[in-house]
């Protein structure tokens, strides 16, 4: 996968001046040097600091603001963040949408992959039937709109969506809602070009009879195989265009 510029770490030979500043800083948040709620040097110490007009310096503190690192107060200069959840997967959301190649399609299934076995590992081992609500209903659809591809692929993704939610794991939620969208266009593209309506249909119920069993393990092992399908497809579907 070929980094974002402003991710790091980067190669030394790519780092601007704007990008020295900001590793630094990050650095120093990371080593508890710069604290959670603590006030940065004033731009003119930067700008001391590392040799930097302050333009640069300005770059800088643009980009942590970018990354929800630190924020400016009015009046009272910039202060190191918590941090956001909904940043991270604001970020992720905008990288999935750009995907249009099959390696970040693969790797972005890899990702929802490994969140979605252990959702539903832990799902079934929850042992609740209020938790399966919303995966029943998804479920329900899906099976109701078999001759409705865009209604089943909404149904499919609401089912996926569902069993994270109900993990109870915030950060695994935020960031598999970041990939609905692509999640969205591998099932449309799937439907259309391979007709997996029924064989996929099939795949959720076989999921579902194990979470309402609370096998944990079969839950897993039936997830880890619908999302290993689904990439066997999507590689299937690439090759077609590369074809065509």
């Amino acid at each position: 996968m070929t980094n974002d510029p402003k991710t790091y770490p980067i190669p030394e030979a790519r780092v601007t001046g704007s990008d020295r500043v900001v590793k630094n800083l990050i650095d120093r948040i990371h080593n508890s040097e710069l604290k959670v709620g603590q006030r940065l040097p004033s731009e003119e110490k930067l700008c001391e600091e590392f040799g930097s007009s302050r333009t640069v310096v300005r770059e800088a503190l643009q980009q942590l603001k970018a990354m929800g690192v630190v924020r400016s107060r009015s009046g009272s200069g910039t202060y190191v963040t918590e941090g956001q959840l909904a940043q991270v997967g604001d970020s992720l959301q905008l990288y999935s949408a750009r995907a249009d190649n099959f390696e970040v399609w693969k790797e972005l299934l890899d990702l929802r992959s490994l969140i979605e076995t252990e959702s539903v590992r832990r799902l079934a081992g929850q042992g609740n039937p209020a938790t399966l609500s919303p995966v029943w209903e998804a479920l329900e659809t899906m099976r109701q709109s078999t001759g409705d591809i865009e209604k089943f692929a909404l149904a499919d993704i609401a089912f996926h969506e569902g069993i994270v939610k109900a993990s109870g794991n915030e950060l695994f939620a935020t960031v598999h809602r970041s990939v609905i969208p692509i999640a969205l266009r591998f099932a449309q593209a799937t439907y259309t070009s391979l007709g997996q309506v029924e064989e996929n249909l099939a795949g959720h119920q076989k999921i579902f009879d194990a979470l309402m069993r609370r096998d944990t393990e079969e839950a897993a092992k039936q997830m880890q195989e619908h999302l290993a399908n689904s990439s066997k497809n999507i590689e299937k579907i690439f090759e077609q265009k590369q074809n065509s």
